[in-house]
């Protein structure tokens, strides 16, 4: 069991996954800038099978409204 939500931040970020914490926002955490932002989106899209609008993308700047977005959609981020 693993978490497939912070295993992808910390890929996209360049950091061990035990950096990315349950309060994880832009700006905040280690390596999550504007352009990793982007990057995060796509990874995200790739990982768990989505597509975010433009719109979507701007809400989504921290873990927990992620991984919330991820349940919304019937996706578990937590395995």
């Amino acid at each position: 069991m693993g978490n497939r939500l912070k295993q992808v931040m910390a890929d996209v970020f360049g950091v061990p996954v035990e950096e990315i914490q349950d309060n994880a926002e832009i700006n905040e955490a280690t390596g999550w800038d504007s352009l990793r932002h982007v990057e995060l989106m796509l990874a995200i899209e790739m990982n768990f099978g989505l597509h975010f609008t433009v719109y979507e993308m701007h809400e989504l700047i921290t873990y927990e409204v992620i991984e919330q977005y991820l349940q919304e959609h019937g996706i578990r981020a937590v395995e």
